[in-house]
């Protein structure tokens, strides 16, 4: 097998941009039903960031790296990483720090081929991060009805996804690397699903990989994108985008969004229906979806009236607050919580995939076009694409 130590940069914006530990607090509140006389109990499952503290535990913090975006790394960051040359540095002298490994040009491929070398490739237990599963040689993120699968080879490959349990199934990047991560969709979360992969190395030898998963419980609706600083008026133009990526039609009726988790938000009116593949934008009663200086929503998205404003006066633009959004049983479903990524007038935060577990950091960014997209939902496969299989190739 060639011996290859590249320096790679893992998974792009969908990573953390700084070391961040959560931690799970839970309070208890109740807020009042207009027209109703009873109470329900607001859990607040509030997954909290400690920014910029060092953990003592050196695992986590390797791990912890592997999702960063902004740092290169050796695969000295993977328990049986391959050492260095006999001058401490690339086995093969070859200069990749700053680059995809899939998107090296053919010269530089053509180094990494051997007509003697005839091993699969392997693939090498990683560290797992606080919020991942470890289930040798990988390790597990679930959320709704989903699971993140990441796995790290000894040499670069090139990932195919040939099965899953599943109604889609997509790799987070393409070409050859040595990281790679499987997002699955709409798993049962009763039993559990095969996942088939075939890892191929610049020499066509390939390495199969199976693994078993399930989704995890709770629902498949999600926060997608925020714009607190519109262009138009304030808080009138503000919106909060929800999706559901789940194959079953969610009653929101009595579902509360809210802002700072003090259980004191607005009620989605009865008989308000979000079907699968549906995405809608929660507003105040003033919102023009035609106003001329924000993006207008395309035609037929669900547009959620939920009162004078989300929140209590509408969204700061000095900061990120957070969003949660709650079931008619006050159970958490989905939250916002991105304090470091403060507001600009007319550019949404956008969640880089719908399906991505909210326990994994820092899935959030600025709008790619600066702009808003209220209504469109970056997902990993179409629905209605039951046998929706993505591949690197």
């Amino acid at each position: 097998m060639t011996i290859f130590s590249a320096r790679i940069i893992f998974l792009g914006n969908f990573c953390a941009q700084r070391p961040i530990y959560y931690h799970m607090k839970h309070t208890l509140c109740t807020w009042t039903l207009w027209a109703a006389v009873a109470s329900s109990a607001c859990m607040n499952l509030d997954l909290t960031r400690e920014v910029g503290q060092t953990g003592s535990d050196t695992d986590s913090a390797a791990a912890e790296d592997i999702w960063r975006p902004d740092l290169v790394h050796d695969l000295g960051v993977v328990e049986g990483g391959l050492p260095p040359n006999d001058d401490g540095g690339d086995p093969l002298g070859i200069e990749t720090e700053g680059t995809e490994l899939g998107d090296l040009d053919e010269d530089i491929l053509e180094l990494l081929r051997d007509p003697d070398d005839t091993d699969p490739p392997e693939i090498l237990m990683p560290v797992c991060a606080p919020y991942e599963t470890p289930s040798d040689p990988v390790c597990l993120t679930q959320g709704p009805a989903v699971a993140a699968v990441r796995l790290i080879t000894d040499e670069p490959t090139r990932l195919t996804v040939v099965a899953h349990g599943g109604d889609a199934a997509q790799p987070l990047q393409g070409g050859f690397r040595t990281v790679h991560v499987v997002l699955v969709r709409n798993l049962p979360t009763d039993e559990d699903s095969t996942l088939l992969l075939h890892l191929d190395d610049p020499n066509d030898n390939r390495t199969e990989f199976t693994a078993s998963i399930r989704g995890g419980e709770g629902e498949t609706v999600v926060i997608t994108e925020v714009l607190a600083d519109p262009l138009g008026p304030e808080p009138a133009q503000e919106f909060v985008e929800i999706f559901n990526y789940g194959l079953q039609a969610v009653d929101l009726s009595n579902w509360m969004i809210d802002d700072e988790a003090d259980c004191n938000g607005d009620l989605i009116a009865e008989g308000t229906w979000l079907h699968p593949g549906q995405a809608a934008i929660l507003v105040s009663d003033k919102y023009n979806p035609e106003n001329p200086v924000d993006v207008s929503p395309p035609p037929g998205t669900l547009i959620i009236d939920i009162g004078a404003s989300i929140g209590t006066s509408g969204l700061k633009n000095s900061v990120s607050e957070s969003i949660e959004l709650y079931d008619a049983t006050g159970a958490l479903v989905s939250q916002f919580n991105q304090p470091h990524l403060k507001p600009k007038e007319g550019i949404s935060l956008m969640k880089v995939l719908a399906e991505l577990p909210e326990i994994i950091p820092d899935t959030w960014q600025y709008n790619a076009d600066n702009t808003s997209t209220p209504g469109l939902v970056p997902s990993i496969a179409p629905f209605g694409d039951h046998d929706g299989i993505g591949d690197n190739n």
